[in-house]
C-alpha cells in the first residue's frame, strides 16, 4: 500500500468539506452527535455507587460486628435491603437479583479482631454476569471498613492522649 501524501490527504479533506456543505443533515450530525454523545457520557452516565442492595448475616452478633453493619448502614454505598437470620436462601437471593451481595459476618469475628488477628467477612456472588457490580461492592465495603478502622484508631489515639 502506497503511503498517503500530503497533497493527496488535502484534496480529500477539501472534497469532504465540500459535501458537508451541500448536505446539511451530515453536517448536523458530524457536530452534533460528537456533543451529544460527550454530554452523555459526561454527565448522564454516573459510575458512582450508591445505595447497593445488600442482605447481610451477621453470625457473630458481637459489638464489633454490629458497628460493621452500622458504618455500612451510614455510608451511601449500600442499602440494606434485608437481614437474614441462617445461610439458607443466600443462592436464590443472589440469582434473582434482589440483592447484589449477602454481606456474612462469621462467628468468632469480634474475638478475632480482639486478639489482634485479621477477622474475615464473606460476600458470595451467584454468577460472573454482575462482575463490575460486585467489584464495586467489595471496593465500597474495603472503603467503608478503612474509614471505620482509621476513625477508630484516630479516637483510641485522642483518648490516649495526656495533657500537661
Amino acid at each position: 500500500m502506497a503511503a498517503l501524501r500530503p497533497s493527496r490527504l488535502l484534496a480529500i479533506a477539501r472534497k469532504e468539506v465540500a459535501q458537508l456543505r451541500r448536505d446539511r443533515r451530515s453536517l448536523i450530525l458530524a457536530f452534533a452527535l460528537p456533543v451529544f454523545l460527550l454530554v452523555m457520557f459526561g454527565y448522564a452516565i454516573t459510575w458512582d455507587v450508591r445505595d447497593i442492595p445488600l442482605a447481610v448475616l451477621n453470625e457473630d452478633g458481637g459489638q464489633r460486628s454490629r458497628q460493621v453493619i452500622e458504618a455500612l448502614e451510614g455510608s451511601t454505598y449500600f442499602s440494606v435491603a434485608e437481614y437474614l437470620t441462617s445461610r439458607r436462601g443466600i443462592d436464590a437471593r443472589l440469582r434473582t437479583g434482589g440483592v447484589a451481595g449477602v454481606l456474612i459476618i462469621p462467628s468468632g469475628f469480634t474475638q478475632q479482631l480482639a486478639s489482634g488477628q485479621q477477622a474475615p467477612i464473606q460476600l458470595p456472588r451467584a454468577d460472573d454476569r454482575r462482575h463490575a457490580r460486585f467489584h464495586q461492592a467489595c471496593t465500597a465495603i474495603s472503603t467503608v471498613l478503612e474509614r471505620q478502622r482509621t476513625q477508630r484508631l484516630c479516637s483510641v489515639q485522642r483518648h490516649n492522649i495526656q495533657h500537661a
